[in-house]
């Protein structure tokens, strides 16, 4: 019995060490599993009022958990495998989460006055904690190594390396390049391709962070940035590149969306006082 139980883990050994992507699957497939279950906790057993708290807190940890190991994707099978996992876990987030899990959806609809600054600030927060809380959630798959990308990960955290590979005011025009394109896109209407804005919006997230994640990381989540990298490098510059960037394109899409808005309707109203002035003339 004790034979083929040895047996067994070695095949298994042997099956993790030729396949390690299986190892990546089974991680998003339980972080995944995870969030789903606490989502529907949340729905059942917490009070109404903390709901909407509970659930940021959630899709936060979620989403700063999966790019733990987006990391390890990348180094094994290069930017085309990145992509594909960004991919599919970003359509997954979207077309099961109610929210991103990024402290930037808060401040925009604080400047929507669609909730309240002291709402705001506590979910901001919340998500800061996940982000944490994500990062020792992760260092337990690293410590058992279940494969290369995990040995190499539980390597590193004995040390800590900064994304930011460019100089501070380039770093933050990055992130904030790359929030307001990720905000534009959240608040844009496709109109009657809305169908398929969420692959829309995913496909063009995997684009926005290729385009930057040799520079910064490309987080455009101050969240996931902060669990990721505070403390490698200077905290200042952390908190220029990865805090005030992104609020800075946040701001500036938000400006961009609500003038094309406007002028959107002043044009319809030129155009129906137009066809009305037709009519009368006829």
């Amino acid at each position: 019995m004790q034979n083929i139980s040895t047996y067994v883990q070695l095949e298994l050994l042997h099956l993790v060490h030729d396949f390690p992507l299986l190892i990546s699957i089974i991680y998003y497939a339980t972080t995944f599993f995870i969030g789903s279950i606490f989502l529907i906790l949340n729905q059942r057993f917490v009070p109404r009022i903390y709901q909407e708290y509970f659930s940021d807190f959630v899709l936060a940890f979620q989403a700063c958990a999966i790019t733990w190991e987006n990391a390890v994707i990348r180094r094994a099978y290069g930017t085309l495998g990145f992509a594909a996992a960004l991919l599919c876990t970003g359509i997954w987030i979207r077309c099961t989460c109610e929210s991103t899990g990024n402290p930037i959806g808060n401040f925009v609809k604080y400047m929507k006055r669609k909730t309240t600054f002291a709402n705001a600030f506590t979910k901001i927060l919340l998500q800061m904690l996940a982000g944490q809380l994500s990062y020792n959630y992760a260092n337990v798959w690293w410590y058992v190594e279940l494969s290369e990308g995990h040995i190499w990960r539980s390597n590193q955290m004995t040390g800590c390396t900064s994304d930011l590979t460019v100089p501070l005011l380039i770093g933050l025009h990055v992130e904030g390049l790359g929030t307001l394109a990720d905000v534009g896109l959240e608040v844009t209407s496709f109109k009657q391709l809305e169908k398929y804005g969420r692959f829309i919006r995913a496909l063009c997230n995997v684009f926005i962070t290729l385009a930057g994640v040799n520079y910064t990381g490309m987080y455009f989540n101050p969240a996931n940035a902060s669990a990721q990298t505070f403390g490698c490098h200077s905290n200042i510059e952390h908190i220029l590149v990865y805090w005030i960037g992104p609020l800075l394109g946040c701001l500036l899409a938000l400006h961009l969306t609500e003038n094309s808005r406007k002028q959107t309707q002043h044009t319809k109203k030129v155009a129906s006082r137009k066809g009305h002035g037709k009519r009368k003339v006829a």
